[in-house]
């Protein structure tokens, strides 16, 4: 089993990358371009929480565009965040998140009994999505996004602190 693609959004200095890796990868790079932060991302996803170390990012994890421009949001939105006019759903779409998306393909010489599973069209697919939604906190291994109702209970306490 490869990666065979990585999709990385919003982590660290990495704004949003999509890249198809072949079987043997360099990364080439000047300093504080991103390399790093590239392996740490693709080790999320893979990493157990038995192991030790933490899959869990924080705010200091999120890219600084990201950031930027949910601040921007929240001053330009102030009244309507305060007094409850404005939509979840629009405000979520603004709510800084982590995604990281592994893509994987097996070896013509390995063997699962899970093809019934992952082919569609004759081709094989399968993955692991990590997501983190930073106005709770919450991450989730797999393909399932932050539960709205933890989010509006969020956005409601948010509501009394937006200067």
């Amino acid at each position: 089993m490869r990666i065979v693609r990585v999709k990385i959004k919003n982590y660290r200095n990495l704004e949003h990358i999509d890249i198809e890796l072949d079987s043997i990868v360099v990364l080439i790079g000047e300093n504080n371009s991103g390399k790093s932060n590239f392996l740490r991302a693709l080790s999320i996803p893979l990493t157990s929480d038995d192991s030790g170390n933490t899959k869990r990012l924080s705010w200091y994890d999120i890219n600084k565009k990201a950031k930027n421009q949910y601040y921007d949001f929240l001053a330009n939105n102030r009244d309507s965040i305060i007094n409850g006019s404005i939509s979840i759903e629009k405000f979520m779409s603004y709510v800084p998140t982590v995604s990281i998306q592994i893509y994987l393909k097996p070896e013509d010489n390995e063997h699962y009994n899970v093809n019934d599973i992952l082919v569609k069209d004759d081709e094989w697919y399968g993955g692991i999505t990590y997501h983190f939604c930073s106005m709770t906190g919450m991450s989730r291994t797999s393909g399932e996004s932050p539960e709205g109702r933890s989010c509006r209970r969020t956005l409601k306490r948010l509501a009394r602190f937006v200067p």
